[in-house]
């Protein structure tokens, strides 16, 4: 008898908040320190018109974002796996994309979303967060991955999935 994916899983770990507000703080601060005062004085202006800049477009993205999730249908993991052909679709690797993902959104993802365009995720974040972690938690490797099938076209989360299926994987899991 096959497992259900959700016993196969490592626990899902929170990622970690980011410290550049923290790292530009302390640059701001040494570059006073260092340098010229108005060489300073020029760093803070820079810095604090960006944090302007993010406060004044920050609820413009908000209202953007709830208006795209207020569109959306309110569907859970089980609406998510049905959009999947589940006899040729590794359900692991579903789970995995999907609870790594939907922390980042505030609406259910569907497997027809595109990754960049209306779930906001940029190459970088992709590439570096999700990616990798996503690959341990199936047991994936992600060494030549110009050898997928899928590698540079990778658009939506259902491409998402099919990617991480035409992996090889790491090391054999236990059916127990």
């Amino acid at each position: 008898m096959i497992r259900a994916s959700r016993f196969k899983l490592p626990p899902w770990e929170p990622r970690k908040p980011s410290w550049l507000a923290l790292a530009i703080i302390c640059a701001g601060v040494i570059a006073f320190w260092t340098f010229h005062l108005i060489v300073a004085a020029i760093v803070f202006s820079v810095l604090a018109g960006l944090c302007l800049l993010g406060f004044v477009l920050r609820p413009r993205e908000i209202s953007r974002r709830q208006a795209f999730a207020a569109q959306q249908p309110k569907a859970v993991m089980c609406a998510f796996a049905r959009s999947f052909e589940l006899r040729r679709t590794d359900t692991l690797i579903m789970r995995a994309v999907y609870e790594e993902l939907q922390p980042v959104v505030s609406f259910p993802i569907r497997a027809a979303h595109r990754l960049v365009e209306d779930l906001q995720l940029d190459d970088e974040d992709l590439y570096f967060d999700y990616l990798p972690s996503i690959a341990r938690r199936v047991s994936r490797g992600l060494t030549d991955t110009k050898q997928n099938p899928l590698y540079g076209r990778v658009l939506t989360v259902t491409d998402l999935v099919h990617f991480f299926a035409a992996q090889p994987a790491l090391e054999a899991t236990p059916m127990a």
